[in-house]
């Protein structure tokens, strides 16, 4: 029985933290443009405007016929929460949702 309550009380201080991020395929911008999967830098920039934070994840190295992609993070606020595009490239690779509640 504390075996099965231990357990139960592990799950639900997990719960929460799962609830309080996820990613998405697109978002509407507070000026009504819509960031999508694919989109390119230039496209979200005029679709949201400036990032409140912009951060370099990885920066990509060529190696003969291989070549690597920048990897950067774009925060933007929305009516969710934050939202955190990544791009890999020049294109939108993910898109987190960080609730602010």
């Amino acid at each position: 029985m504390r075996r099965m309550l231990a357990v139960l009380l592990a799950m639900a201080a997990v719960l929460p933290a799962h609830g309080a991020s996820w990613t998405t395929n697109s978002f509407r911008t507070p000026r009504g443009g819509l960031v999508q999967l694919g989109d390119s830098m230039a496209k979200v920039l005029r679709a949201a405007g400036a990032p409140l934070h912009q951060r370099v994840l990885s920066t990509g190295v060529s190696i003969g016929r291989f070549v690597g992609l920048n990897r950067e993070q774009w925060t933007y606020r929305g009516h969710a929460g934050y939202y955190v595009v990544t791009f890999a490239g020049d294109r939108v690779e993910q898109i987190e949702v960080l609730a602010d509640r």
